[in-house]
């Protein structure tokens, strides 16, 4: 049964979307992941508050929204579907102006790194 979580924002990498210190509610239970979304996820034994921005099969990528400030999947890689918390239903987390879900250069570059395997 889906459960909605409370969570705050601590650091700029989701800023000017989500500033530090702003609640948003998340919503657990996620069975479809949609790029653009935010989602709540575990890093390193911690949450993170990322956007979405592709799916390889079951792995997720994800980037903040302040690239410059964000230590997201372009430093810690992949993230799969077991570290996969809560999408973010509130407050409405549109993509700022300027931010291409397709620009992920490292994801680019992991992609084309295994073809070359």
């Amino acid at each position: 049964m889906p459960v909605v979580l409370l969570r705050r924002i601590v650091g700029l990498s989701m800023a000017p979307t989500l500033s530090e210190g702003r609640l948003v509610l998340g919503l657990t239970g996620v069975k479809k992941v949609k790029v653009g979304q935010v989602y709540v996820y575990t890093q390193d034994g911690r949450e993170v508050i990322k956007r979405l921005t592709q799916v390889r099969g079951e792995e997720m990528f994800f980037v903040g929204d302040n690239r410059a400030l964000s230590s997201d999947s372009r430093t810690f890689g992949w993230v799969g579907p077991d570290r996969l918390i809560a999408r973010v239903i509130w407050p409405p987390a549109k993509r700022p102006s300027g931010f291409d879900v397709s620009e992920s250069e490292s994801a680019k570059s992991d992609q084309n790194n295994q073809g070359n395997r």
